[in-house]
């Protein structure tokens, strides 16, 4: 299994290039599969500068730090706005493509089909919903 792993904080500074359509959640799933089956092809001599190199593997990276500044952008409105936000999620929380993957496998197959941004607003919330006392 190939784990290629960036911190939230990452995702959200990088300004990653705009995607000018909404990829469905199940075509971003198996692209993802797909680029890291490739890689894996390759065993033991696979490095994390091959994942780097692949133009697809950059893409899927690109369409993942999209997904996620968009959530961050509404929780931190909310916040602005002295609303709760949709969820909580602590400072500096770890995000992997296979985990939010692992997630959204779980989800019910309505939210499979729409595009990933709102398949991985799904996960977060869930992942990480306000509970008194947690801060918001």
């Amino acid at each position: 299994m190939l784990i290629v792993r960036w911190r939230t904080a990452t995702l959200f500074f990088l300004g990653a290039p705009g995607i000018c359509f909404a990829t469905p959640t199940g075509d971003f799933i198996s692209r993802w599969r797909s680029a890291t089956h490739a890689i894996e092809v390759k065993g033991a001599s696979a490095t994390p500068e091959d994942a780097a190199r692949s133009p697809e593997i950059s893409a899927l990276f690109g369409e993942f730090a999209e997904a996620a500044q968009a959530y961050r952008t509404q929780i931190i409105d909310a916040r602005a706005k002295k609303l709760t936000p949709r969820s909580c999620p602590p400072k500096g929380v770890d995000l992997t493509i296979d985990s939010m993957i692992s997630d959204i496998d779980q989800l019910p197959p309505d939210l499979k089909q729409r595009p990933f941004k709102e398949s991985f607003a799904a996960v977060m919330d869930r992942r990480y919903p306000c509970h008194p006392g947690r801060p918001q």
